[in-house]
């Protein structure tokens, strides 16, 4: 990684980073919780750039900065380092293949899972219900025999996000959703750092069908991008 006089560069890949600082707040308990954006431009994935939020906490604000920066390369940049290799290294990947139009090449869209971060505070709880086999089934394509993998939080509001995926354009997605120890849904969803109220609806009402476990939050950013077939 080296470092300009405003963004860092990952000579490796050719992604330009640009971390910026959105807000500082004191705890009052002691420490920092920190809000900033990470703008990532790369010159053939993305040469508009996308950015995206990180909400730490720390006992300083460095370490909250540095905190928020490191979740970041270990989930956000994990999926965009593999949407620029021909066949993901580390991430899922679903591929939709349209046919050609008339002066086009066919087409396949590319949707990159990136790590998932799942916290549940009773993860035995699923496991002692009994799942109605009906219930079960309500899971997207992919995911119709388990309860949660990498693909399931698109794949269980699909048709929300079919329209991105129908698109040509580069998207970087990040979807959270959240369910409260009292039982209360939340969600967010982001579309290349903007916020995607569809999205965010969608996350909320897939909350709905989660067995009760107490607390659980399920977070995950996505790259959806175009793939060239041969014609």
């Amino acid at each position: 990684m080296r470092t300009e006089k405003h963004w860092l560069v990952h000579e490796k890949s050719g992604f330009t980073l640009m971390p910026q600082i959105v807000e500082l707040q004191p705890l009052d308990e002691g420490g920092v919780r920190t809000t900033s954006t990470i703008q990532t431009n790369h010159d053939v994935l993305m040469p508009d750039g996308v950015f995206e939020y990180q909400h730490s906490t720390g006992d300083h604000v460095e370490e909250s900065f540095r905190t928020g920066f490191e979740q970041w390369v270990e989930t956000d940049f994990v999926a965009l380092l593999d949407a620029l290799k021909a066949r993901p290294e580390i991430c899922t990947s679903l591929e939709y293949e349209f046919p050609p139009k008339t002066g086009m090449s066919a087409e396949c869209r590319r949707v990159i899972l990136g790590p998932i971060t799942h916290i549940i505070q009773n993860p035995k709880a699923r496991a002692e219900q009994q799942i109605p086999e009906a219930q079960e089934r309500t899971q997207g394509d992919h995911c119709e025999d388990h309860e949660f993998c990498p693909c399931c939080l698109l794949t269980n509001s699909f048709e929300v996000f079919r329209e991105l995926i129908e698109d040509r354009g580069v998207y970087g997605i990040r979807l959270f959703a959240m369910r409260d120890a009292n039982g209360y849904p939340q969600a967010d969803c982001r579309v290349n750092g903007n916020d995607w109220d569809k999205g965010t609806e969608a996350l909320r009402k897939y909350v709905g069908t989660w067995p009760a476990a107490g607390f659980e939050m399920r977070k995950q950013y996505v790259v959806v991008q175009t793939m060239l077939k041969e014609s």
